[in-house]
């Protein structure tokens, strides 16, 4: 779970995907009069976790991370030059490093430290501007021998920071006999197993991620240096297992919230300038990587 807190980009369809590629894409929808129709939103994630590092045997280790993500927007019908209306794009390049300290027989310390440039990219790499930094520190308590229920709390700080600095984070993880439920914020998910290799089930997720941007209209007009984009998501999931540890996972559900807002440099919200959208079916479609879990007590290899 920490690892995929760290991550920043769209989240796997359950805690256990430690590698996926991604793929989702939303209709159009109206901006508003001085922005015009969103005519296009496509996203893609790659999510992959590098292979750990134990030290002193399973008393310490060390899980670094890569994640890459894109957004690909485009609109109609708008006084935005050609440039910034058709085809403008948002990466989020991010590494993390995360600390894990198991106490057996029940406990679990993480502590993980991210560093993300999410921009536009199209001035180039400003370091200033377009970094953006996450800290977590998280303990995990089994509820069982077998680990299959799992309580998480913790806390995630951020720097620059939009609302808080330090945010609290609480999850429960139930993964008993045919039914898998990790709920908390900012993603829940809710399945079932049909047999060895389906699970269906409904999931939901908040995201919120500021881009550095260069849309020079808005920059001269408005003194807009940051684009922020907030979605909160639900949807139906039916995962298939492919060939062993390898899944396709599917989603399609409503965007019921879809809000684009212009920050200025000092990442203050622009209030003319927040655009909501109305709520959008989506579809997600995602390939990922399970490898099988580590019996309780197992040496590292």
């Amino acid at each position: 779970m920490a690892v995929l807190l760290l991550a920043g980009v769209a989240s796997a369809q359950t805690s256990v995907d430690r590698a996926y590629v991604s793929f989702g894409m939303a209709p159009g929808t109206s901006l508003g009069n001085r922005v015009g129709w969103l005519t296009g939103r496509n996203q893609t994630d790659v999510f992959l976790s590098l292979p750990p590092l134990f030290l002193d045997g399973t008393r310490l280790i060390l899980a670094p991370t890569v994640a890459y993500g894109r957004r690909a927007l485009s609109v109609e019908d708008s006084p935005l030059r050609a440039e910034d209306a058709v085809g403008y794009h948002l990466h989020n390049i991010q590494l993390g490093l995360s600390l894990i300290r198991p106490l057996p027989p029940r406990w679990l310390l993480v502590m993980g430290l991210s560093a993300a440039a999410r921009s536009d990219f199209r001035a180039g790499f400003d370091a200033g501007a377009d970094m953006a930094w996450t800290g977590i520190f998280m303990a995990s308590y089994s509820l069982d021998e077998a680990r299959g229920v799992r309580l998480t709390f913790g806390l995630v700080a951020v720097f620059p920071y939009d609302l808080l600095p330090v945010i609290p984070i609480v999850g429960l993880v139930y993964r008993k006999g045919d039914y898998i439920a990790e709920v908390g914020f900012p993603r829940t998910h809710l399945l079932r197993k049909l047999g060895d290799g389906l699970e269906v089930g409904v999931t939901g997720s908040f995201e919120r991620q500021t881009f550095h941007s260069s849309l020079v209209q808005a920059r001269e007009a408005l003194g807009a240096h940051y684009v922020q984009e907030t979605t909160l998501r639900v949807a139906h999931a039916l995962n298939v297992r492919l060939a062993g540890p390898i899944w396709l996972n599917t989603s399609a559900g409503l965007i019921l919230a879809n809000d684009f807002a212009l920050l200025d440099s000092r990442r203050k919200r622009i209030d003319t300038m927040s655009l909501r959208a109305s709520a959008t079916p989506f579809v997600r479609v995602d390939l990922s990587w399970r490898p099988p879990p580590r019996a309780p007590g197992a040496p590292a290899r």
